[in-house]
């Protein structure tokens, strides 16, 4: 959902990507003997840490960090 509080707006947009894990990425996980919901959630963390590492404010990053932990790990 995209609000626009003004009443001169020229232009928005809004872009947000999701889609599923990677086949080959799981496959790779699995054939190395890990279940495929662990290797799931294993490329989810990754993805989400990578993302993460780039707010600048360390505090904030391991805020979010343990946010997220607590998410998936309560997922």
């Amino acid at each position: 959902m995209l609000e626009i509080l003004t009443s001169n707006v020229i232009r928005a947009s809004h872009g947000a990507t999701a889609g599923p894990v990677d086949e080959e990425q799981l496959f790779y996980l699995q054939t190395r003997g890990i279940p495929r919901p662990a290797a799931e959630a294993m490329l989810v963390w990754a993805f989400l840490e990578e993302v993460v590492s780039r707010v600048p404010d360390g505090a904030l990053r391991e805020e979010l960090l343990g946010l997220l932990e607590a998410k998936v790990r309560g997922a």
